[in-house]
């Protein structure tokens, strides 16, 4: 089941999320979309053990969120092979919509309901 998605267009990436409700693990997978030809090779795939519910690229940079049913906001270097997210934020709330700022410096966390966060992106 696709649950978010996202569309890198500077650095032609394109990011999924999806639940596996088998064995109950959301999953975000990465594509290098940069030859405009539909993605076949899968550049990366993050585990999480709750539901993707949002997935934003910044702006002008490799960094990746993610926002999960849990209430967590991860920070990606897409670019990078590790599995450790780079920074890791608890919200408190499902995150439904995750935001950066157009200079990249904030970013924003919403649950649909009314609950909003606001954070440095370092």
């Amino acid at each position: 089941e696709i649950t978010a998605l996202s569309l890198c267009v500077g650095e032609r990436f394109l990011s999924v999320g999806v639940w596996e409700p088998l064995t109950l693990t959301g999953r975000v997978l990465v594509w290098n979309t940069y030859f405009d030809r539909m993605p076949s090779d899968l550049t990366r795939s993050y585990a999480f053990i709750s539901r993707i519910l949002s997935i934003q690229f910044a702006p002008q940079s490799s960094y990746l969120l993610t926002g999960t049913e849990a209430g967590i906001i991860s920070s990606w270097r897409h670019g990078e092979s590790s599995d450790v997210p780079y920074a890791t934020r608890t919200s408190g709330w499902p995150v439904r919509l995750i935001q950066f700022s157009p200079n990249g410096n904030w970013l924003v966390g919403g649950d649909g309901e009314g609950h909003a966060k606001l954070w440095l992106s370092t």
